[in-house]
C-alpha cells in the first residue's frame, strides 16, 4: 500500500491513500478479539514509485497553505517527519497566466503572501515539483456562496429551560452543480473557575461556541456527505433531525433560490440572549468527492484488507493527494434577527468568573 501522512489542514483530516505497491506477500495477524488470530495475506505489485502528496483547501480571501509529503511503501513504521517536502517549488496558476509562487515556511507547509489570494469562481491549478518526483499538478474553484437570513420566530416550549425557534434562510443558487453543508451553533455564556470553564449566571465573562441540534422542512438533507448521493436514501416528506450540520446538493434548485426553515430548541441563559452562527458552506467537487470517499472508504475498517484494495479519491496528476476550493458564508443573528460582532461578545475569550 501506499500511504501518506494524516495531517490537518485547517479543520478536516487530510489524507490516507491506500494504493498498490511492489510485489511481495506478508501475513498480517489480524486481531478479532483478545484470544484469537487470523492470517491475511497480501499481494503487492512490484513497480512502485514514491510521488509527491499534495494537501490544500483553500478559500477566497485567506492565503494560499499547501502542505507537501512523499508517498512511501506500507511499512510497520514510518517517520512522517522524513517524509514532508522542504526542497519543491510550488507554483499557483489562474486563468490570466498569472503565476504566484509559494514559499516554505516549515514541516512542509507552503504559503504565499496576503497580496495574492484565491478568488470566488476562478479555477486554479497547482504546480509541484520536486527533485526525484514526477511533476504533480491538479485543478479546483472555490465558488460563489451566497446565503441570508429570511427572519426567526419563537414559539412556545414545554421545557422551561429551553427556548425554541423557527428559522427560514435563503441559499441563491449559481447555475452548475454545487454541494452545500450547514453547520448550527449557539453561543454558551462561560466563565473560568480554578481552570475549569463553567456556565455564567451573569453578565461578561466570555462565549464559546456550541453545536445546535436542529430539524429542517428540507427533505434532500443529509446527515453525511456520503448519503447525499447514496440513491438507496428517498427524501422524506418530514425532512429530518440533524446533529449540528447537514449535507445537501442543488439538485432541485439549480440556479435557483431555496427557502430552508431550520427547527431548534436552544437553552435558556440568564446572562446572554439566544445568539446563533449559521455556516452556508459550498463544496468544490473535488473536495466533496475526497469527502465522501473518506467516509465510504474508511482506512481503519476491520475489513479493509480485502482482495481488491480501496483507494481514496485523488484530483493530483502525477501525485496524489487533493486539492480543492472550498467558501463560506456566515450568518450570526440573535433571537430577534439583529446581527452580531463576535469581539463584543467575546467569542472564545473565557475570563474569571465573578464572585
Amino acid at each position: 500500500m501506499e500511504t501518506a501522512d494524516p495531517v490537518a489542514i485547517g479543520s478536516r483530516l487530510f489524507l490516507w491513500n491506500p494504493i498498490l505497491m511492489k510485489h511481495w506477500s506478508i501475513m498480517v495477524a489480524a486481531v478479532f478479539s483478545w484470544h484469537c488470530a487470523v492470517p491475511v495475506e497480501l499481494e503487492f505489485e512490484a513497480d512502485f514509485a514514491p510521488k509527491a502528496v499534495v494537501n490544500a483547501e483553500f478559500t477566497p480571501d485567506s492565503i494560499w497553505t499547501v502542505l507537501l509529503s512523499r508517498s512511501v511503501a506500507y511499512t510497520d513504521s514510518v517517520d512522517w517527519d522524513q517524509q514532508v517536502l522542504t526542497n519543491a517549488s510550488v507554483r499557483i496558476h489562474d486563468p490570466e497566466g498569472f503565476v504566484n509562487s509559494l514559499t516554505h515556511v516549515g514541516q512542509g507547509i507552503y504559503q504565499s503572501s496576503f497580496e495574492h489570494t484565491p478568488i470566488a469562481d476562478t479555477r486554479y491549478t497547482i504546480v509541484v515539483t520536486a527533485p526525484g518526483l514526477p511533476e504533480a499538478r491538479a485543478s479546483s474553484m472555490a465558488r460563489s456562496v451566497e446565503a441570508a437570513l429570511v427572519d426567526i420566530r419563537e414559539f412556545s416550549s414545554t421545557d422551561t429551560t429551553k427556548r425554541s425557534f423557527r428559522v427560514r434562510i435563503r441559499i441563491e443558487d449559481q447555475p452548475g452543480q454545487d454541494y452545500y453543508s450547514l453547520d448550527l451553533d449557539y453561543l454558551q455564556p462561560l466563565c473560568d473557575e480554578e481552570g475549569r470553564s463553567r456556565v455564567n449566571q451573569v453578565e461578561g465573562g466570555g462565549t464559546r461556541y456550541h453545536f445546535v441540534r436542529f430539524d429542517s422542512d428540507f427533505s434532500e438533507m443529509r446527515e453525511t456527505v456520503a448519503d447525499v448521493n447514496d440513491p438507496s436514501l428517498l427524501p422524506t416528506a418530514e425532512g429530518g433531525y440533524y446533529n449540528g450540520e447537514a449535507y445537501f446538493s442543488d439538485h432541485s434548485f439549480e440556479g435557483d433560490s431555496k427557502l430552508i426553515e431550520l427547527t431548534m430548541n436552544l437553552p435558556h441563559y440568564d446572562a446572554l440572549a439566544p445568539h446563533i452562527r449559521i455556516s452556508v458552506t459550498n463544496w468544490s467537487k473535488e473536495l466533496w468527492s475526497y469527502a465522501e470517499y473518506r467516509v465510504l472508504v474508511f482506512p481503519f475498517d476491520p475489513n479493509f484488507f480485502e482482495e481488491a484494495p480501496k483507494v481514496i479519491y485523488s484530483n493530483v496528476s502525477g501525485g496524489l493527494g487533493v486539492f480543492g476550493g472550498i467558501n463560506y458564508e456566515y450568518l450570526r443573528f440573535d433571537h430577534n434577527g439583529n446581527s452580531w460582532d463576535e469581539g463584543a461578545l467575546n467569542v472564545g475569550t473565557i475570563q474569571p468568573c465573578v464572585q
